[in-house]
């Protein structure tokens, strides 16, 4: 994939991921973590890659 690729509905489907299929240590992720790993995330690609900052388009 790259950066170009990356677009609202992508950002969607990775938010999707954390909330239904992410685990640690073979428990789901509570709550915080889901939002922590999901804004952190979308905060460090904006950062240094793209111009767009899905993390304030997208509801956590």
């Amino acid at each position: 994939m790259i950066f170009d690729e990356i677009d609202e509905s992508f950002v969607k489907k990775v938010h999707r991921y954390f909330e239904k299929d992410a685990f640690k240590s073979e428990l789901l992720l509570s709550q915080n973590s889901k939002y922590s790993y999901f804004k952190a995330a979308l905060r460090n690609t904006f950062d240094g890659y793209l111009t767009i900052n899905y993390a304030s388009k997208v509801n956590p």
